[in-house]
C-alpha cells in the first residue's frame, strides 16, 4: 500500500500536462513506435551476440572489454551520470506533486 501510495503522489500532478497537449491522433505516433522497435530489435540482437561471443566467461566483464575496450572508468562514470539524470526527473515529479498537494501554486 505504501508503494503505491509512493507512486500515486510522485505522479500526481501530470494528467494536466498530458491531457491539454495531448491529441486523439492515430497515426501520429507510428513512427515513434517504429524507432523504438528497431532500436529494440539492435539492442536484443546485439546483447545475443555478446552472449554469444562471450561463451561461459564472465559476461559484464567482456562486454565492458568489447564495448568500451576495458575503460571500465567510462563506463562507472556513464552509470552514475544516468543515476543522477534519473534521480533529477524523479525529483520533479516529487516537487509537482507536492505542489500540487499543498496547493497555493499558480501556473
Amino acid at each position: 500500500m505504501a508503494v503505491a501510495a509512493v507512486i500515486g503522489f510522485a505522479m500526481w500532478g501530470n494528467e494536466a500536462d498530458v491531457w491539454r497537449y495531448g491529441r486523439p491522433r492515430i497515426l501520429w505516433p507510428l513512427p515513434t513506435y517504429l524507432f523504438a522497435c528497431l532500436w529494440f530489435m539492435l539492442f536484443t540482437i546485439a546483447g545475443w551476440m555478446i552472449a554469444s561471443l562471450a561463451g561461459d566467461g564472465d559476461r559484464f566483464n567482456f562486454t565492458v572489454r568489447f564495448s568500451m575496450r576495458g575503460a571500465f572508468w567510462l563506463a562507472f562514470l556513464i552509470a552514475t551520470l544516468s543515476q543522477f539524470a534519473i534521480n533529477d526527473g524523479n525529483h520533479y515529479e516529487a516537487v509537482n506533486a507536492a505542489q500540487n498537494l499543498l496547493g497555493g501554486w499558480r501556473r
